[in-house]
């Protein structure tokens, strides 16, 4: 029996450890439930997530600030959604350039607005926030970056259309439960800043959404667009692109 108490020690002292190496895993490879818990604190907390630092994301915005300052019509301004739109193939008429990044929010937006306005754009348009919500930010945190995001670029002399983000669907990881309706919230949100502010705004929802998800057969993974995706919003788009006298208001 003298050996029962031993193997009770031992058995903790290995559940401890197998506990602290699931832990450290957790959080060094960000397995789940690491962004949930974030989400969790960022929500509590209020905080402003950390901009995305991966070496990658840092040398893509290293790569624009490097680029010569010159005149641009237009500049589309987010993340992955539109960093992969080849934006100036879809629209020859005029000067088109990307300024969308992988894993972007509206936070870390903000800090490439000097890169922007140095291209001196007639228009901007903008899509970010949903890489906030997934950081576990508040709405009304996301909403008052947006609307420094706004101020600074109307002071740089451009007109700027505000894009609602679109949904997702398919896997959980992806798409959790709950996620299309915390981003129907931010879409209110923003609508309800561009009313205020005077600032055009373009409903994507309405092409992109079925029974409450991104339409299937427009996505790539759930959550990214697929060739017929971005036909979908390059025909929104057209009609405004490099047209700052044709701009949707909110309140049309």
């Amino acid at each position: 029996m003298s050996g029962f108490p031993r193997l009770r020690t031992l058995a903790v002292i290995a559940g401890l450890l197998l506990a602290y190496v699931i832990g450290m895993a957790t959080g060094h490879y960000q397995l789940p439930p690491f962004k949930a818990l974030f989400a969790l604190k960022m929500r509590a907390t209020g905080e402003t997530p950390p901009k995305p630092s991966s070496s990658f994301h840092d040398a893509l915005v290293a790569i624009d600030a490097a680029l010569p300052p010159g005149q641009a019509d237009v500049v589309m301004l987010g993340d992955s959604l539109t960093a992969y739109g080849r934006w100036d193939e879809r629209f020859r008429d005029c000067r088109v350039i990307n300024r969308g990044i992988s894993g972007d929010t509206i936070a870390s937006v903000r800090g490439r607005l000097g890169e922007v306005l140095s291209h001196r754009p007639t228009q901007v348009f903008v899509m970010a926030g949903v890489n906030d919500l997934v950081a576990g930010r508040p709405i009304a945190a996301i909403v008052s970056d947006y609307d420094t995001t706004v101020t600074h670029l109307i002071g740089g002399g451009a007109t700027v259309v505000m894009q609602s983000a679109l949904p997702c669907t398919g896997p959980e990881t992806l798409c959790p439960a709950g996620r299309n309706a915390a981003i129907d919230a931010l879409n209110r949100a923003l609508l309800g800043l561009a009313t205020r502010r005077g600032v055009a705004w373009l409903d994507l929802v309405p092409m992109f959404k079925v029974d409450g998800h991104l339409r299937p057969e427009l996505t790539i993974d759930g959550a990214h667009l697929n060739a017929a995706g971005f036909a979908v919003w390059e025909r929104q788009l057209a009609p405004l692109m490099c047209r700052p006298d044709r701009q949707p208001r909110p309140f049309s």
